[in-house]
């Protein structure tokens, strides 16, 4: 079951790698029911997983280490890549004659608030099959530490999101977390230290979902509902009219959105400028949630919207899960403040959610390429934020068709390579982070497969 946000809990715990061979092989055979049956998947397109052979070979035989990118649209990512590793991959190995080390697996990293909304299944299970819990809102050194020690200790590979979270745009890149780079760059330094001569590599992998025309009637229904939603009573859309809606419907929520901040927490809103287009609306409206909700925390709005979504979701979590109170000892009196604590904290998050929900949103991704894919994902960001608004459970996705999954693996990007460079001086070490962070988000854009319209 999810954590209540609304009372104080205590600090949230570290539960550290315990990798059992039994559980990874009982889930791994799990993984094609998951696929086609949960996630919805009809079928499965691959492109280049013979690189990914030869990386996880040379990992074997002791000579690399590898790190994984993926990309990250969705919440079944972590699903897809499971049946990439477990499936897809010995299949791909046995049909080029080369034998891995079995089962052919990889840890992975999530974000340690999962739990928060998954259940306490997941504090039992990712352990066991290689997850590494990190805070996303702070230095984490705990959790970086683990990621180090396995990559040096072990020859499996390590896989994270450099987007950092699901964007829910299989076709499109979020801004890239120089954090997968910077940890390779730190592996190198270990390995070189202790005198070994693997090679740590970083291994770009494309993670996409396209929907078909027989998305189209679902389409048409959630488009209505929402519309409905908003008091907006219109016939069903046709097939040339169908982008127009959409279009309308987003801009009638960020106007409906603007109007209601502006309204009620005028010190704090950002007036919308006429003539503006839906990226800048988008971007006031969203400095504006946020604002209202680091105002409670008095916290300064700087960075990134996503930077700032990130101190605001560690500032929440440090007012409902305390580590400077005893709650087994704790007064009536103390109890009641802190409860009262941590429900004010969950207000300050439902706003974050609403900014976290129409974050990716971008007024061009569907109009460039008006697939069926594009529109659905673009109708979902709506729903997710309406969703947010009504606070209905995400879990709970309307059905739009199944739908194909698309993996692919890029040629390895060497870190061991640009060592030299990286370690002569502070500023050449951050410029080497941010051109192979440059690097790797080229490579991934280029994994990108146009829809089908």
């Amino acid at each position: 079951m999810p954590i209540s946000m609304e009372r104080v809990h205590p600090p949230l715990s570290y539960f550290p790698p315990q990798y059992d061979v039994n559980v990874v092989r009982l889930v791994q055979a799990m993984s094609p029911f998951w696929l086609y049956g949960k996630c919805r998947i009809s079928h499965v397109e691959t492109h280049h997983i013979e690189r990914l052979v030869q990386t996880q070979y040379e990992a074997d035989m002791g000579k690399i280490k590898c790190l994984y990118a993926f990309r990250h649209p969705t919440t079944d990512d972590h699903i897809s890549l499971l049946y990439l590793f477990s499936k897809i991959l010995s299949c791909t190995a046995r049909q080029m004659g080369v034998k891995l080390k079995m089962p052919t697996h990889s840890f992975f990293v999530y974000d340690r608030g999962i739990p928060l909304w998954a259940g306490e299944i997941v504090n039992w299970l990712f352990p066991r099959v290689g997850g590494i819990p990190i805070f996303r809102g702070k230095a984490d050194r705990q959790g970086m530490k683990a990621m180090r020690e396995h990559l040096l200790n072990s020859t499996l590979p390590l896989a994270i999101a450099p987007e950092g979270g699901t964007n829910w745009q299989s076709e499109l890149l979020a801004e890239l977390e120089p954090g997968v780079v910077q940890l390779g760059f730190w592996v190198a330094e270990d390995l070189a230290k202790a005198g070994r001569t693997e090679q740590v590599v970083i291994v770009p992998i494309g993670v996409q979902y396209e929907y078909n025309q027989s998305s189209w009637q679902y389409f048409d229904r959630l488009l209505m509902a929402l519309e409905g939603d908003c008091g907006l009573h219109k016939p069903r859309p046709s097939p040339s009219d169908r982008l127009q809606r959409l279009h309308e419907l987003g801009l009638f929520l960020l106007d409906w959105v603007a109007q209601y901040y502006q309204r009620f927490y005028p010190k704090y809103a950002v007036s919308l400028e006429a003539g503006w287009d839906v990226s800048q609306k988008l971007q006031a409206v969203i400095d504006t949630i946020l604002r209202v909700a680091e105002s409670h925390f008095a916290i300064e709005a700087k960075g990134t919207a996503l930077d700032r979504c990130r101190r605001l979701e560690q500032a929440v979590w440090d007012q409902v899960f305390r580590s400077d109170l005893d709650l087994a000892h704790i007064s009536p009196l103390e109890l009641g403040f802190a409860n009262q604590l941590a429900k004010e904290a969950s207000a300050s998050l439902w706003h974050l959610r609403i900014a976290e929900s129409i974050l990716p949103i971008t007024g061009t991704y569907a109009r460039e390429h008006p697939s069926p894919s594009r529109l659905v994902e673009m109708l979902l960001l709506l729903w997710r934020a309406m969703a947010r608004v009504k606070s209905l459970p995400l879990s709970k996705t309307p059905y739009m068709g199944r739908r194909k999954l698309i993996l692919s693996a890029g040629q390895p990007i060497s870190v061991s390579e640009q060592l030299p460079l990286y370690q002569s001086s502070r500023q050449q070490a951050r410029e080497c982070v941010n051109a192979l962070t440059q690097r790797l988000k080229q490579a991934l854009t280029d994994l990108i497969i146009p829809s089908a319209l």
